[in-house]
């Protein structure tokens, strides 16, 4: 290999001999291909990085899985959220298997199939160890053109205590509305009593 260089141009020269020493094959690399193609890399790596960063450390559960319920991947939010210690763990769960009730993941993926994106899904799923959360899903199915495989790919947000904090308020309308009844009811019943 040689380079030729001038105050305008760099141009590098790769000659290729066989062992008899005859040209086999000559390649021409130009310093601007070089310095554009090192800015390309450079480009996709600090591209890769930022979508690395806000996969692993959005506070927000994302995943990827096959149609039929395969676990592709999972960002550390959405492991910690249903409390498995890494992906290989994860992945030997299904995605049906997450869910507390099987009927939801199949009304989940007929939507899906239908409109293509779900927004908003509220469900039970079924942490590692076996105890229940509510969770707030959306997600959108994925056709690969040139393989035809579908994906799901989705964000998950644990919602368990506001619905933990939407049913005490609902306890406590209920115990409420019974004590006013019972208040209602013995008012009457001293009324009753008194006019008889």
């Amino acid at each position: 290999m040689w380079a030729i260089t001038t105050p305008a141009m760099a141009i590098m020269v790769g000659i290729l001999k066989d062992r008899a020493e005859r040209l086999v094959e000559t390649s021409t690399v130009k310093r601007e291909e070089i310095i554009e193609r090192k800015r390309a890399e450079e480009a996709l790596r600090k591209g890769e990085e930022r979508y690395r960063s806000l996969f692993d450390d959005v506070p927000v559960g994302l995943y990827r899985t096959t149609a039929g319920g395969e676990i592709l991947e999972a960002n550390p939010a959405f492991l910690h959220m249903l409390g498995c210690p890494n992906l290989e763990t994860f992945r030997a769960r299904t995605a049906e298997g997450i869910y507390a009730d099987r009927e939801v993941r199949k009304r989940w993926i007929a939507t899906l199939e239908r409109e293509g994106v779900v927004s908003g899904f509220e469900s039970q799923l079924r942490r590692d160890d076996g105890s229940i959360i509510w969770a707030r899903a959306s997600a959108r199915m994925v056709h690969d053109v040139s393989s035809g495989v579908a994906y799901v790919e989705g964000a998950v947000e644990d919602i368990t205590e506001r619905k933990q904090a939407e049913e005490a308020v609902l306890m406590a309308r209920e115990a409420d509305r019974a004590s006013r009844a019972k208040s209602e009811f013995l008012s009457r019943m001293s009324h009753e009593l008194r006019t008889r």
